[in-house]
């Protein structure tokens, strides 16, 4: 368990080793002993010297979880906070930098500890941060482990988007079971890796759905490293999200600000799952929860083409929250 290692000398972090001239992508590298797992970051920083400037809005991605994807996200949120907080956005492990992780693959467990480390990380470079954290899909079952290990993370507000908690197996296409096993994964990945980018290309363009910008993050991204770990990782969802944890429960029942906010026609998150979170967290009870509906027409996979609209409802509660105007 990384996070229990915490205290080895042989832990050492990176933030910028890579730094891109002129970008706002950068890398974050963890190194434990012989392993070294290195993710994605996509930034924007806060320029203002406002009552704010303490406050760093975190983002966990769901899977796949190419920072890169959430840009349109990330860029609409800063500016809809009138650029008063910094926001950054982190990969999983082995899905970016795929040629720099040396074909390693990570477990489920591993992530969240690498979730933790990269907080610490940033409270060490500023003792007085205070966390905004954002996680989509399986990213807030992610922070909800982060939570229940660190308890004492300065977190001040969490926004889970179509959460993925619990029961995940049931939301999971026939497909992507198929590609999980063992083999498939294998075989899958090698397809994905020595597929020409022409061809990659046009399978993205067949759902018309994703722009130039996202084709290029899918295209430049899906070698056999990144699509190794992300169908083992969810593979290890399907096992490993049944029903809601203790980890989980005690995250929801910690007095931090939640907010929940669910799809009409998310498979993944049915609205039986927010009926049944409603009822286990009435409001008169646990006021700090907050339980919404998406509007009609965003899906789960929101960062292809709804990303302005969740940025719209996330900035109108963090405004609404911590009275930025």
């Amino acid at each position: 368990d990384l996070y229990n290692n915490s205290n080895n000398n042989n832990i050492q972090i990176y933030n910028d080793i890579l730094q891109i001239p002129d970008s706002i992508l950068s890398f974050f590298r963890l190194q434990v002993g012989n392993l070294t797992a290195i993710a994605d970051l996509y930034k924007r920083e806060s320029q203002l010297n406002s009552n704010f400037v303490n406050f760093h809005i975190v983002i966990i991605p769901g899977n796949p979880g190419l920072c890169a994807l959430y840009k349109y996200f990330i860029d609409h949120l800063f500016q809809l906070l009138q650029t008063k907080i910094s926001i950054t956005a982190i990969s999983h492990a082995g899905h970016g930098a795929s040629e720099l992780n040396n074909n390693t693959s990570f477990t489920l467990n591993f992530q969240v500890d690498h979730k933790i480390q990269y907080l610490e990380h940033i409270l060490q470079r500023n003792p007085n941060t205070k966390f905004i954290l954002i996680g989509h899909s399986i990213g807030s079952w992610i922070i909800m482990n982060m939570i229940a290990k660190k308890k004492e993370l300065p977190i001040i507000g969490c926004y889970y988007l179509f959460p993925v908690f619990r029961n995940l197996s049931t939301g999971l296409p026939l497909v992507v079971k198929i590609a999980c096993r063992t083999g498939f994964r294998h075989l899958f990945s090698l397809f994905i890796h020595y597929c020409p980018q022409k061809i990659k290309q046009l399978l993205l363009s067949l759902p018309n759905t994703f722009d130039n910008y996202q084709k290029q993050i899918l295209t430049t991204n899906l070698k056999y490293n990144v699509a190794f770990n992300i169908l083992d990782m969810a593979c290890q969802e399907y096992y490993q999200v049944n029903e809601v944890s203790n980890f989980c429960r005690s995250t929801i029942e910690a007095k931090i600000p939640q907010l929940f906010l669910y799809g009409r026609t998310d498979k993944y998150t049915p609205l039986k799952y927010m009926n049944d979170l409603q009822s286990d967290y009435p409001n008169e009870l646990y006021q700090h929860i907050t339980i919404n509906l998406a509007p009609e027409g965003i899906e789960h996979a929101f960062v292809i083409n709804s990303s302005e609209l969740v940025a719209e409802i996330i900035a109108n509660e963090i405004n609404k929250q911590f009275k930025l105007n």
